[in-house]
């Protein structure tokens, strides 16, 4: 199939589909078969287009350099949410999947690392180790993963439109993305690569299961993949259609957002710009403001109504020593060992998640509308299953015993903990000495985090928020960083040292977290539609430089 379909020169496409200790020839052979289809549609019709590319502005496509303002986009719109914004879907029928090669540590020297946890026993043994040194040693150098990552090109105009690298967070990345980024994408020509995090859903290295140490999932490494992934995207999936020289922009959401601004930072010479929405760029092990926010967001009387339901949520929780009572397990589904600290941060993060993501007024209009024969608790936990799901109070993240677990497979909620407790911080507490308390009460302070941090991963767990950022100083130029009224992290996105081209402020009711990424509805605000303009007017500005 390969020689029939991919010419020699084009080989080395299927370069990390073949190399490896651990690949077995079947998924070698599934890769090789998903590589091919990928190069088919890079291809697609660069035959028919000329390859010879004048200047960066004159082979810039059309819509690129006017955009289409005023002009009608078909079938790209949808019909408003709960939060009376817009979520569209649809992305996925016309994208394809695939993988790039990453070493494990980008930063390890080629020499055997002693009590080093990143390999398993059997893993050794394909290797020839076992026996050589001893049984605990392992080569950090010659460990390889397989980054998973997912391409749209129906906008993109070959050879001459440029990628947006949308940089995935804490979650598995089961498909094309979504959103403004399709509309950013129509109107710059742009092919779409969506890339998943290491440690997350498929791009976790071979074997790899929760007993196995994550001291190799770090933000620096992070930064890393992002390099390495678009080198060899360039080389092995653009390159050989005539694409060699394309302007990569990178585009996140939260801690994709940060991730994808100091991948611009550190990384200049790769990335052309950076959209980051929403990025937690503060290095502070504790974020008050995420509470004080939250609080002065809703309002006064929607604040009593919290506290009141926090009052009654701890006199049943009293009642039970440090169990937590079997009603209020069963009214918001959570496991029979949840412990109280879990079942507290599982409470307030369904509130401070609703001011977030835009649903303020349906939880403030639901409990202030609670009658007196009402039972508030209850009538939370509805809406709690209504805004999450029921599997919301079942969820590893809100479960120590199960963030804990290493006999079992690695799950996103322990991959997202251990990066957190270790370097992430910005953990959620109630204010210190804030007045009126905060919506989360005195008991979620910075303790509660630790013994979770340290129940999970042992007793030498440290967070160290700034020598990670530390390492990703840089110029802020061709950067934009985009904040909204209703989210809390909008206060963990400013800086000192980093200036951004703008930050632009969406201040409209409603309207939260990564609000600028959600796709258009003719209900929109004319804030959030001004800030969209200004986005792209700064993504056409990059690509021409």
């Amino acid at each position: 199939l390969m020689s029939t379909v991919v010419s020699s020169s084009q080989l080395h496409i299927f370069d990390g589909c073949i190399k490896g200790p651990v690949m077995r020839v079947r998924e070698a052979c599934r890769c090789a078969v998903q590589s091919v289809i990928v190069w088919a549609l890079v291809s697609g019709q660069a035959a028919l287009k000329e390859t010879t590319t004048p200047s960066r502005i004159q082979s810039l496509p059309e819509r690129a350099r006017e955009g289409l303002a005023g002009k009608e986009r078909p079938g790209r719109r949808c019909e408003a949410d709960l939060s009376g914004h817009c979520a569209r879907s649809g992305a996925d029928d016309a994208a394809v999947w695939g993988f790039i090669e990453q070493k494990c540590d980008h930063f390890a020297r080629a020499t055997w690392t002693p009590a080093s946890k990143h390999m398993r026993h059997d893993m050794m043994r394909e290797e020839g180790r076992v026996g050589r040194t001893a049984e605990g040693h392992a080569n950090a150098f010659s460990c390889r993963l397989q980054q998973r990552y997912w391409m749209y090109s129906e906008m993109w105009d070959r050879p001459v439109g440029p990628v947006l690298l949308v940089v995935g967070g804490m979650a598995p990345i089961e498909g094309a993305v979504d959103g403004f980024v399709m509309d950013a994408a129509e109107e710059l020509s742009a092919l779409i690569v969506v890339v998943e995090h290491r440690f997350y859903g498929a791009s976790i290295p071979q074997g790899w299961n929760a007993s196995n140490g994550l001291e190799l999932l770090t933000m620096q490494q992070a930064v890393a993949d992002l390099a390495v992934f678009r080198d060899k995207f360039q080389r092995q999936v653009l390159a050989p259609q005539g694409m060699s020289q394309s302007v990569w922009l990178t585009v996140g959401c939260g801690y994709g957002g940060a991730l994808a601004t100091w991948a611009r930072t550190k990384h200049p010479q790769h990335f052309a710009g950076a959209w980051a929405s929403s990025p937690p760029l503060l290095a502070a092990v504790e974020f008050p403001s995420h509470d004080i926010h939250d609080r002065d967001t809703i309002g006064d009387e929607c604040a009593r109504t919290i506290s009141k339901l926090n009052t009654m949520v701890e006199m049943e929780l009293k009642s039970m020593g440090p169990e937590v009572p079997f009603r209020l397990r069963s009214l918001f589904g959570a496991l029979e060992d949840i412990s109280c600290d879990d079942f507290r941060l599982m409470l307030h993060d369904s509130i401070s998640l609703a001011v977030q993501h835009g649903f303020k007024r349906h939880l403030c209009d639901t409990l202030n509308n609670a009658t007196g024969e009402d039972d508030l608790v209850q009538v939370f936990a509805n809406l709690t299953g209504l805004l999450w799901g029921k599997p919301f109070g079942r969820s590893c993240h809100h479960h120590t015993s199960c963030l804990s677990s290493v006999q079992k497979e690695l799950t996103s909620s322990r991959s997202s903990h251990w990066l957190q407790c270790t370097q992430l911080g910005l953990f959620a507490t109630t204010p210190k000495s804030e007045e009126p308390l905060g919506l989360r009460g005195r008991s979620i302070d910075a303790s509660l985090f630790m013994r979770r941090c340290v129940s999970a991963f042992g007793r030498g767990t440290k967070t160290d928020p700034h020598r990670p950022r530390a390492s990703f100083k840089g110029p802020g130029r061709q950067l934009v960083v985009v904040i909204a009224r209703d989210d809390p992290w909008r206060h963990a996105a400013r800086v000192p040292n980093l200036e951004p081209d703008e930050v632009i402020e969406i201040d409209c009711e409603n309207c939260g977290q990564c609000f600028d990424m959600l796709a258009p509805g003719d209900k929109d605000p004319e804030q959030l539609k001004v800030a969209r303009d200004k986005i792209l007017k700064h993504l056409r500005k990059w690509i021409v430089v």
